[in-house]
C-alpha cells in the first residue's frame, strides 16, 4: 500500500493517493492521511472525518491546535468568502489548507482568475516545505488553465516554473517534470503562437543501404528527386560494393510476401506462409534458398558519377561481416548492416562539416530503394523543435519505429544515427547486450529513441 501511494504521489496522481486511503480504515483515520487532506485543501474530507471522532492519540503532533477548534475552523472556512480566507493566508494561518480549497472552490465553480493565482504565489512560494500543497496547487491551476484560459501562461505567472524546478528535487520528480514541460508548453504556445526560428536552411540528405536489382542508379536518383523540394541540399551516401538481383527475404521478419511479390502472386500464396517463420517452419529448404542474397559486383563508377552526391562511401559486406563476426543466419543481421551504415554517413557528414566550416541545420535519412512519396519542406522542418523527429510507429510493428526514413534538426538526427555507437559504449543495457548484434530491429529503435528522449513525430504522406 505504502509503495502504491509513494508511486502515485510520483506521478502527481492525487486522486488514487485519495482513493488508496479511503480504501483502508486504519489508513483513513492516520496523521499521514489527515495531513495528506491538509495540504490539498479537502476541507469536505477532513470534516467527514472528524465528524463523530475522538481526538486521535497523535493529534498533539500535528501543530494544528485544540482538535475541536480545528474541527470549528474547518466548518467556518467552508463558508466563508474568498476575501476572509485569503485573511487567514495572509496571516499566515493555515495556509496549505487555505489556498487549495480557494482554487480548488474556484476550479470546480469555473471562476478562478489569472489576478487572484499571481496573488497567491507569493504564499505558495514561501510555504516550500509542504511539497504535497505545492505540487497539488500547480497541478491543478495548470490543468485548469491549459483548458480555460491560456493567456494565463505568462511572464507574469513564470515563477510557477521555479517552483516546478525546485520539485525535481523532491520524491514527486516525474510529476514535476510533467507539469514543467505542460506550463512551458502553454507558455510558448501563447507567446510566440506559430513562431518558429528561421535557419540557414542547410540540408544534408544522407542515403544508406543496399543498391537493389537491375535498375538501382534510375531508383536512386529518383529518391534524391523525392527531397529537390530546396535546391540547396547536400546528398551522402553509403552502401556496400554488391548490386542485390535477390535481396533475400528483406528484413528481420514479418509478411515476406508482401514486401516482394507483386499484387497477383500475392493473392494466390497461402497465408500460412506468408510469414517469413511460417515459410521456415513448413518449407525449410525452400527458406534457406529464397533467404540467400544473390549479388554481383556493383559499377561504382556510376555512383561518382552523380554530381550532387558530395560524398559516396562504398564497402564490402564481407570484410564487414568478418570484422564484426557477424552470423550471415542471423534473422537479424541487416539490422547490424543499417546502424553501422548510418554511423559511418554520420562521420562522412561531420567530416565535410569541418572541410567546408559550417554545420547543417537538418538532416534527412533515406533509402535508396524505396519510393518516398511525401508531401516535405523546408518549412516543415523549421517548425520541429531540438528534439523532434520525423519517424513514424508503425501498428504492424506493435508500435515499433519504421526505419525507412527519418529527418529533423541536426540535434536529433545526430543522435538517431549514432546507435551504432551508443551500442559499443553500452553492452550493460538490455537492447545493446549482444552487440554488434541486435535482437530486435524496430523495437530497438523505438527503445533507443526513447531513452534519448526523442520525441517522434508523423510526416503525413
Amino acid at each position: 500500500m505504502q509503495e502504491n501511494i509513494k508511486n502515485a504521489l510520483e506521478e502527481w496522481n492525487f486522486d488514487m493517493v485519495q482513493d488508496i486511503y479511503r480504501k483502508n480504515l486504519a489508513k483513513r483515520q492516520s496523521r499521514e492521511y489527515v495531513d495528506f487532506l491538509y495540504q490539498i485543501g479537502n476541507i469536505d474530507e477532513l470534516i467527514l472525518l472528524f465528524e463523530n471522532t475522538l481526538q486521535p492519540n497523535w493529534w498533539d503532533s500535528m501543530s494544528f491546535g485544540n482538535f475541536f477548534e480545528f474541527y470549528d475552523l474547518l466548518i467556518n472556512i467552508r463558508i466563508s468568502d474568498d476575501e476572509k480566507i485569503i485573511d487567514y493566508i495572509k496571516k499566515g494561518r493555515y495556509v496549505p489548507l487555505c489556498i487549495n480549497y480557494v482554487i480548488s472552490r474556484g476550479i470546480l465553480n469555473f471562476c478562478l482568475k489569472k489576478e487572484f493565482v499571481e496573488m497567491l504565489l507569493p504564499y505558495v512560494i514561501k510555504n516550500n516545505f509542504f511539497t504535497i500543497f505545492q505540487a497539488f496547487f500547480m497541478k491543478r491551476i495548470i490543468d485548469y488553465f491549459s483548458c480555460i484560459n491560456k493567456s494565463f501562461f505568462c511572464n507574469e505567472t513564470r515563477n510557477i516554473l521555479t517552483i516546478l524546478q525546485e520539485n525535481f528535487h523532491t520524491r514527486m520528480t516525474n510529476g514535476a517534470r510533467v507539469y514543467y514541460e505542460k506550463f512551458l508548453s502553454n507558455y510558448n504556445l501563447n507567446t510566440f503562437q506559430a513562431q518558429h526560428l528561421k535557419s540557414p536552411k542547410k540540408i544534408a540528405l544522407c542515403i544508406s543501404g543496399a543498391m537493389r536489382g537491375e535498375e538501382w542508379e534510375i531508383n536512386l536518383k529518383k529518391v534524391i528527386e523525392s527531397f529537390q523540394f530546396d535546391a540547396s541540399i547536400d546528398v551522402f551516401l553509403f552502401t556496400w560494393n554488391s548490386k542485390f538481383l535477390w535481396p533475400g527475404l528483406n528484413g528481420a521478419g514479418g509478411n515476406w510476401a508482401k514486401r516482394l511479390l507483386e499484387q497477383k502472386l500475392l493473392k494466390s500464396i497461402p497465408k500460412e506462409i506468408m510469414h517469413k517463420n511460417h515459410l521456415e517452419q513448413y518449407f525449410p529448404n525452400v527458406f534457406f534458398k529464397l533467404n540467400q542474397e544473390y549479388s554481383v559486383e556493383l559499377d561504382v563508377e556510376k555512383l561518382q558519377k552523380i554530381d550532387i552526391i558530395k560524398r559516396v562511401i562504398v564497402e564490402n559486406q564481407e570484410d564487414f561481416l568478418k570484422k564484426y563476426s557477424l552470423d550471415r543466419s542471423n534473422l537479424f543481421v541487416n539490422v547490424s548492416k543499417i546502424w553501422y551504415s548510418n554511423y559511418q554517413l554520420l562521420k562522412s557528414v561531420i567530416q565535410y562539416e569541418a572541410e567546408n566550416n559550417f554545420q547543417y541545420d537538418f538532416i534527412i535519412k533515406a533509402r535508396p530503394d524505396l519510393e518516398y512519396i511525401i508531401d516535405f519542406s523546408t518549412e516543415k522542418l523549421e517548425k520541429l523543435y531540438i528534439n523532434d523527429l520525423m519517424i513514424k510507429h508503425h501498428e504492424g510493428l506493435q508500435g515499433g519505429l519504421n526505419d525507412n526514413f527519418a529527418a529533423g534538426r541536426r540535434g536529433a538526427m545526430e543522435i538517431y544515427l549514432s546507435l551504432w555507437k551508443y551500442g559499443f559504449l553500452n553492452k550493460s543495457i538490455d537492447f545493446f547486450k549482444d552487440f554488434p548484434n541486435f535482437n530486435s530491429a524496430h523495437k530497438l529503435l523505438q527503445q533507443y529513441c526513447s531513452l534519448m528522449k526523442i520525441n517522434c513525430i508523423c510526416l503525413q504522406s
